[in-house]
């Protein structure tokens, strides 16, 4: 029994969420066309959603930055912020401070416009260590994939049949075995153009900001008429 136990656990297959279920019965229509075995897809079973959770975890994990000896840990959207501001702040400052250069205290000029350069360049590293994971980072409130969308599960890991579900812009694709252990994710939607990009999250980053002023983090109107008010306990107690 125990190799038969060993093989079980060695199979693959290819675990998508997508928006809705619509799209998720789309796609195994399409699959079904491609010459996959209906027997072969599952859609909404609840143990592959536990399954997209783990790998979705597993990602954030693998795939993000912990510098621990730095005290620096960021998911891979807030490393790609981190990236991504970098390259705008240097551009900026590099720019901005070639004329203190001009400013003549001591030394050569080219000597003048390195030590300046080089300071320039520190601040910028230290804004985009603050504000770039700071704003790619998805916010709390934001559900996991598998929470807000519809599972399709496919007993193949072929790059046709991924292909296929590809072509249907899921939420992710991920790669486990048959037991839902994670193996690799294949692609997220940020991958095709969807999900969180840092020009989309200015704008939330700065409402999260005014949020914090007021004392509410992370405050979001429709998060906050979807959570479950807590009783007052003075008044349950004198209930």
């Amino acid at each position: 029994m125990a190799p038969d136990h060993d093989d079980r656990r060695r199979a693959r297959k290819t675990l998508s969420v997508f928006d809705d279920v619509q799209t998720a019965q789309e796609t195994k229509a399409a699959l079904e066309e491609a010459g996959v075995p209906a027997a072969d897809v599952s859609i909404g079973e609840d143990a592959d959603a536990v399954a997209s959770l783990r790998a979705e975890m597993r990602e954030e994990l693998t795939k993000g930055w912990v510098l621990p000896q730095a005290s620096f840990v960021a998911t891979k959207e807030g490393a790609r912020g981190f990236v991504v501001t970098l390259a705008v702040v240097i551009g900026i400052v590099v720019v901005l401070a070639a004329p203190l250069a001009l400013i003549d205290f001591g030394f050569s000029f080219w000597i003048r416009l390195l030590i300046v350069e080089f300071v320039a360049v520190s601040m910028a590293f230290v804004v985009a260590l603050v504000v770039g994971p700071g704003i790619a980072t998805m916010r709390p409130q934001v559900p996991m994939a598998a929470e807000r969308g519809t599972t399709l599960s496919v007993e193949s890991t072929s790059p046709a049949v991924q292909q296929v579900i590809a072509d249907a812009a899921p939420i992710r694709i991920d790669e486990v075995t048959s037991d839902g252990t994670p193996v690799t994710t294949v692609m997220t939607e940020s991958d095709h153009g969807q999900g969180t990009s840092v020009p989309s999250e200015v704008g939330r980053a700065v409402h999260d900001l005014a949020a914090n002023a007021r004392g509410d983090d992370y405050h979001d109107p429709a998060v906050a008429t979807s959570q479950p008010t807590t009783p007052d306990l003075d008044e349950a107690n004198d209930e």
